[in-house]
């Protein structure tokens, strides 16, 4: 009964980092997506006032223009420091090597007792890899995989208030920001 336990606990955890970095991927995505839209909004306007100069147009209007087109840099440079691709790379490819482990999980289940030290060398070698974690991120991926298995939130629930939900993939936060529920 132990280690059917042991082996639950283990599975779970596997599962939030799973979710984690499926979610991390995604959010950086999507970044990846915004930066390209602002990207060709600068290209339109670019060109808008290369083909048709504001001879006509307020000054207000043009410097309208030179601030979004200021803002449209910034934005690019964020990209570049960034390094959007290349983190969503590492996300997809964590995800990756979670979703095998899940795999090998499944496929030896009946032999969990003989299995389970490799699983948990092989979860720790992943998680070696990992980049920082961000923390409310994780403790939403944690409150997920309690909602799919209809777990009792009482015991082991992370609360996440309105800010670490809103910033939650701006900042890191801390561990401790997310205890479970007592």
């Amino acid at each position: 009964m132990i280690m059917q336990e042991e082996f639950w606990k283990f599975a779970f955890g596997v599962e939030v980092s799973t979710r984690y970095h499926e979610w991390r991927r995604a959010t950086l995505v999507s970044f990846k997506r915004f930066v390209r839209g602002v990207t060709f909004t600068g290209a339109v306007f670019g060109l808008l006032t290369t083909f048709n100069p504001l001879e006509w147009a307020p000054s207000w209007v043009a410097a309208v223009i030179g601030l979004c087109l200021a803002g449209i840099a910034v934005v690019n440079l964020w990209e570049l420091i960034a390094n959007l691709d290349e983190r969503v790379f590492e996300h997809r490819e964590l995800y990756r090597r979670f979703m095998m482990l899940q795999e090998s999980m499944a496929r030896h289940r009946n032999s969990q007792e003989e299995h389970l030290p490799s699983w948990e060398a092989e979860a720790a070698s992943i998680r070696r890899d990992e980049p920082p974690t961000m923390w409310a991120v994780y403790a939403e991926c944690w409150n997920q995989t309690m909602d799919r298995y209809q777990l009792e939130r009482k015991n082991y629930y992370r609360p996440v208030n309105a800010y670490h939900h809103w910033l939650r993939n701006v900042f890191s936060f801390s561990p401790q920001d997310f205890p479970a529920a007592a």
